[in-house]
């Protein structure tokens, strides 16, 4: 036999399960707060062992030596320059400045200051941020450049950041008819060149 409920008793249940789901959520509210408090203690607390380079306060120097950008790019032939940063020297230096104005600028350091191995330049940021982009690994990149193998990712975050905030990288979808027609036209041109050379190579 089914026993049926009056309507005091259904009430004390119906408060009993909104207490319970009160309860609930007031657990999890507290449960959160205590996570991000641990967040931040933690926070804090890696700040009082590090100083402002991510160092170890006491951990012995890592002697690096920064690569020299200008001769290491006059030591490459045109075409590795290519295949290591997938763009010619002309595109490279035409999307440093760019992204240059863009890109943190160097604080001028005080005799004894905290880069021991010296300041890391923008454009070497740009190269290590191509070379990771082009599919290479970060322990080769930060070694070839002389850097901790984090300031890779650091750098390539700068340069996306430098990207977003470059008004004239901005891309805009063309808004009349007749200016989609242009683009069209190029892409049409642009894809006639490459099937032509296809049936050149094909026809070999």
């Amino acid at each position: 036999m089914e026993y049926v409920f009056d309507g005091q008793e259904k009430e004390m249940l119906e408060a009993a399960a909104t207490q319970s789901r009160n309860s609930r959520k007031l657990m999890m509210t507290a449960g959160c707060q205590l996570v991000q408090a641990a967040v931040e203690v933690l926070h804090e607390a890696s700040h009082e062992l590090h100083n402002d380079d991510g160092c170890k306060l006491g951990s012995k120097v890592m002697k690096r030596k920064r690569l020299d950008l200008p001769s290491f790019f006059d030591s490459l032939s045109d075409d590795i320059f290519r295949r290591m940063y997938r763009m010619d020297r002309a595109i490279f230096n035409q999307l440093y400045e760019f992204l240059e104005p863009h890109m943190p600028q160097l604080k001028e350091r005080t005799r004894g200051g905290k880069t021991p191995n010296g300041d890391i330049l923008n454009i070497n940021r740009l190269s290590m941020a191509l070379r990771w982009a082009a599919g290479g690994d970060k322990y080769d990149i930060s070694a070839l450049h002389g850097v901790h193998p984090n300031e890779v990712h650091s750098s390539l975050w700068i340069v996306v950041d430098a990207i977003h905030d470059c008004g004239d990288l901005d891309i805009s979808f063309p808004k009349t008819h007749e200016e989609q027609q242009a683009v069209a036209e190029e892409i049409r041109q642009a894809c006639h060149f490459c099937l032509s050379d296809f049936r050149t190579w094909l026809n070999f």
